[in-house]
């Protein structure tokens, strides 16, 4: 966990990573994709119907691997705001400041965490 004192169980970022994986590459090159769309191709249409499906495609792809790695077990995973239907300005407010008070109790779990806890367990 990063940031200040720990509130939570230690994540293994390791198994994360391993369900996530599979996916990974794909969610990258769609974000990509999506934050470079020339203004003509964001207008309802084909194109934007295809990048839906594709990321209602890998978000059940990632729901299906992590269940399987047995993480919702044990971890609350938050899914990534969507591109495609993003939330107004005052939602994307509380969602930032819930993420800084996460942050701040050290409850999110972050790629270093594997680093620490080997120096430390």
């Amino acid at each position: 966990m990063s940031g200040g004192p720990a509130h939570a169980v230690r994540v293994d970022t390791e198994q994360l990573s391993a369900a996530e994986e599979p996916t990974r590459r794909l969610r990258l090159a769609l974000n990509v994709l999506w934050d470079g769309l020339p203004a003509p191709m964001t207008a309802p249409g084909p194109v934007l119907d295809a990048l839906r499906e594709i990321h209602q495609y890998l978000c059940t792809a990632e729901r299906d691997a992590l269940a399987r790695y047995g993480v919702p077990e044990f971890h609350l995973v938050v899914r990534p705001v969507s591109p495609a239907a993003p939330p107004p300005p005052q939602q994307m407010q509380q969602i930032t400041q819930a993420v800084r008070t996460l942050a701040g109790l050290g409850m999110l779990a972050m790629p270093d965490d594997a680093d620490s806890r080997e120096q430390h367990g």
